[in-house]
This record gives C-alpha cells, sequence and structure tokens, in this order.
C-alpha cells in the first residue's frame, strides 16, 4: 500500500490475500487445457480442413486458458485487504484499480461464515457492516480468518473507544529505533 494513502499517525497491522485455495480451479483447469491442448497436436492433422480444425481448437484452449487460468491467478493476484489502524481497505484491479475503505469506527459488526471447505483450510468469510444501508465488505476465503476476526474486533474497539491499539498487534519492539517494526499480528503465518 502507498504511503500517500495513508493518514499521520495510522500504521498498517496487517495485509492479505485470499487464501490459495482459490487457486486450486485454475490450477485443475491448467492440467486439463493442456492435456486437450497434447490431444489436438497428436491427433488432429494440420492438413486440408482438418488444419482449420486444429486452427481452431488451439484458438478455443488459448481462449479457454485465459478465462480458467489466467483471469482468476491475476484477480487473486491482485486483491489486496490491508487493515491499518484506522480503516480496512481493498484494493483489487490489474488495469483499473478499484478501492474500498471502511473506517473502523463506523463498523458495525462482522459476521463470519465456514463452510466445509473453509475449515479444512483455516479460512473463511468476513462481512464487516457498517452503520449504513450498504452491502459492507466481504472479505473472502480469508486465511487465518477467526484469528483476523479478533484481530478486527481489537481495532474496532480501540477505534471506538480511543483507546491506544495494543503494541504486539502493530509489532512494535522494545527497544526498536525510530521506523523500525517487528513482526506483529500476520494472518499468514501459523503462530
Amino acid at each position: 500500500m502507498d504511503d500517500q494513502e495513508m493518514s499521520q499517525g495510522e500504521q498498517v497491522v496487517f495485509t492479505l490475500r485470499t487464501h490459495p485455495k482459490v487457486l486450486v480451479p485454475p490450477a485443475a483447469a491448467l492440467v486439463l487445457l493442456s492435456a486437450a491442448a497434447v490431444a489436438v497436436g497428436t491427433f488432429v492433422s494440420s492438413e486440408g480442413a482438418a488444419g482449420w480444425i486444429r486452427l481452431f481448437s488451439w484458438l478455443l484452449l488459448v481462449l479457454l486458458g485465459i478465462t480458467w487460468v489466467l483471469r482468476p491467478v491475476l484477480a487473486w493476484r491482485s486483491t489486496v485487504f490491508t487493515v491499518t489502524t484506522e480503516r480496512i481497505m481493498r484494493r483489487r484491479g490489474v488495469l483499473m484499480r478499484r478501492g474500498l475503505d471502511m473506517p473502523l469506527g463506523r463498523v458495525a459488526n462482522i459476521v463470519t461464515e465456514r463452510g466445509l471447505l473453509d475449515r479444512i483450510f483455516g479460512c473463511g468469510t468476513l462481512l464487516v457492516h457498517d452503520a449504513s444501508s450498504t452491502r459492507g465488505l466481504a472479505m473472502v476465503d480469508v486465511p487465518r480468518v477467526l484469528q483476523v476476526r479478533e484481530v478486527l474486533s481489537t481495532l474496532i474497539h480501540a477505534a471506538t473507544t480511543g483507546t491506544p491499539v495494543p503494541a504486539h498487534l502493530l509489532g512494535d519492539d522494545e527497544g526498536a529505533s525510530e521506523g523500525e517494526q517487528g513482526e506483529g499480528f500476520s494472518p499468514d503465518s501459523d503462530e
């Protein structure tokens, strides 16, 4: 996240992407498309009318590869959630970046949803709602969702009551020089 987007005194608590489990379907599609490409290259002749069938098959495989593999991987790679001491931010997009910010002081409730696969992989969906009538912010396939919810609750409490954010969430180390920051909370670590 750019420092230009941060207000004075605001600190990043953690940044995360969705759980890598969302890359399983594109990986399976890549395997199937690769097998289809081998089949086309092996069994479809490049001569005569079959040459057009082969060309059409290659074009179809490329189009399916873009749709089933490249697009979901780029979507995963370009979507980032950042939680700071003041707000929750979602940034997504490759060519056109879109952003959504929700101030922590306006959060009314957090809903956690975890299906069977989510529980197996240790992830889930957080639905963060503010007092307005809008949809809120959906954070889908969040790794370590229960720990993330706890940290968000602590940050929301600090934002609404005016109490300081606990130092262990910010990674503030005793004796760290100005500008240095410790580890803090990381949704990707297995602690």
